[in-house]
């Protein structure tokens, strides 16, 4: 098979993703605006500061964070555009809100991830996991909630448990 059929042969395969529609992109919009609401505007100024002045990032036609040049968004535009995109698309299932406590560990933590939440209002708590399976935290930056002061900690039952495939 010569390279000719094979690339033949990807190209009935592979299709570019579809340019967003209008609706997804005001969709968007709206729920960056909701997002902001939540949070302090010391921290919507870095997220701006991030997808606009910076041109650092932008989304791609499915509504993904790209990255432009050499600038590189902080970890708090990587979360808030991941929680963005989730509500979008009616999947994000926790509480949508970045307070300032939780926003400021995503700055000083670049590494931190919402792997935990609270038990009572379903807000994302970001840990910083360690290296093990399943990754156990290193280090936990909160022992309460802090908007609802409700327990914290790898509880997240609103998400389905993911069971492993049976070997047939």
């Amino acid at each position: 098979m010569g390279l000719r059929t094979r690339i033949r042969d990807l190209e009935r395969v592979v299709r570019p993703a579809p340019e967003p529609t209008f609706e997804f992109l005001d969709d968007t919009v709206r729920a960056l605006d909701e997002l902001f609401r939540t949070m302090a505007p010391e921290h919507v100024a870095v997220i701006e500061e991030d997808l606009v002045a910076k041109g650092c990032g932008f989304l791609t036609h499915d509504g993904l964070l790209s990255i432009r040049g050499d600038s590189k968004p902080t970890r708090l535009t990587d979360v808030a555009v991941e929680m963005v995109i989730a509500k979008v698309r009616g999947k994000y299932l926790g509480r949508f809100a970045l307070p300032p406590a939780v926003a400021q560990v995503y700055l000083d933590h670049p590494d931190a991830l919402p792997l935990h939440a609270c038990q009572e209002c379903r807000l994302d708590i970001p840990v910083r996991p360690g290296l093990t399976q399943p990754a156990i935290p290193v280090l936990t930056f909160f022992d309460a909630c802090p908007l609802c002061g409700g327990e914290v900690g790898y509880m997240r039952p609103w998400v389905p448990k993911w069971t492993p495939p049976r070997d047939a």
